[in-house]
């Protein structure tokens, strides 16, 4: 099976949720790309996903993986 291109759009919809305070929003986008992604998920996705979390541990896990994934 091939790896499914990011949406740009849903990752944009994602950023204006945050930017306007819809936290829980903006965590469904991004879980749900992060699935369609089959485990290549691009840096800026899991960094976002973090600043939609609540828990630090997962918030810092996001980090992690947006790091790995080259994002800087």
């Amino acid at each position: 099976m091939t790896q499914q291109s990011l949406d740009l759009a849903q990752l944009e919809a994602a950023q204006t949720a945050l930017e306007t305070g819809d936290r829980a929003k903006a965590r469904e986008i991004l879980s749900a790309l992060v699935r369609s992604q089959q485990g290549r998920v691009p840096g800026a996705v899991w960094w976002l996903l973090g600043d939609s979390l609540d828990d630090p541990a997962q918030r810092d896990d996001c980090r992690r993986r947006a790091t790995a994934a080259g994002y800087t």
